[in-house]
């Protein structure tokens, strides 16, 4: 259980700096190879930490390691005590950021081991493909699962971003009723999570300029967004973060 506790802190710890500009990539590289010497010195598993070097190539857009890197964190034993299905969530994750298509597939192949593995893994399966659903013109559907999550976990934003950025959540709720009223509270939680919840800037702001194209709150948080992604494009050397904001959110 231990284990399984250090991997989830540590791929929050990796998700908040690959989401900080200030961190060159040179030095995530340096993080990531001293965190595997630490595994590898202990006799720990090294799927947590191949999994964050996936994640890190999905959000630089590495798409010529991405693929061998989450051949390699599934065939690894997760961590003891980790959660059934995560890898296969966080594989699913990554893929999404380059490939929707691919995503989709891999989501819909998932057994239910790992989709039913437990209340939290089988909410966050249902977060990530509600915005699909919405971008296949199915906004009630989407808005339907985005509902009753949040209820679930007693309509607690943090609950419901904890392993799946919040971002896909708010993507969902274009065709709710309830999103008026919970756009303060989502605001809120993720001032409060930046840098790692920046994308939800830009899913909120891709709400409203989809209800009102030339409403001036929906405006000033993409410009908002728009300027932490080319903080980001500026530290990784290309593109990845504004093309993937623009793809997934706007």
């Amino acid at each position: 259980m231990l284990l399984g506790l250090f991997a989830d802190s540590f791929a929050i710890f990796a998700e908040s700096v690959f989401s900080s500009p200030a961190y060159p990539l040179e030095r995530i590289h340096g993080l990531l190879d001293a965190h595997e010497r630490f595994v590898r010195d202990n006799g720990f598993t090294l799927q947590p930490v191949v999994n964050s070097r996936a994640l890190l190539a999905a959000r630089v857009g590495d798409l010529a390691s991405l693929e061998s890197l989450l051949a390699d964190s599934l065939e690894l034993l997760p961590p003891e005590g980790a959660r059934v299905g995560l890898p296969e969530l966080r594989a699913v994750l990554a893929v999404g950021r380059s490939d929707e298509t691919t995503a989709k597939a891999l989501l819909e192949a998932l057994p239910e081991s790992v989709t039913h593995a437990g209340d939290d893994i089988g909410r966050n399966v249902d977060i990530f493909r509600a915005p699909l659903l919405r971008r296949e013109g199915r906004g009630a559907d989407a808005a339907a699962i985005a509902e009753r999550v949040f209820e679930e976990v007693e309509r607690d934003p943090e609950e419901v971003a904890y392993y799946t950025p919040l971002a896909y959540f708010v993507s969902a709720m274009d065709a709710s009723d309830q999103f008026d009223a919970l756009l303060e509270p989502l605001e809120e939680a993720v001032r409060d999570g930046m840098p790692i919840t920046w994308e939800s800037l830009a899913a909120i702001a891709g709400v409203l300029l989809r209800r009102d194209p030339s409403g001036r709150h929906g405006k000033a948080l993409l410009a908002e967004a728009t300027a932490h992604a080319e903080a980001l494009d500026r530290r990784n050397g290309n593109t990845a973060a504004s093309d993937q904001m623009r793809e997934l959110w706007l």
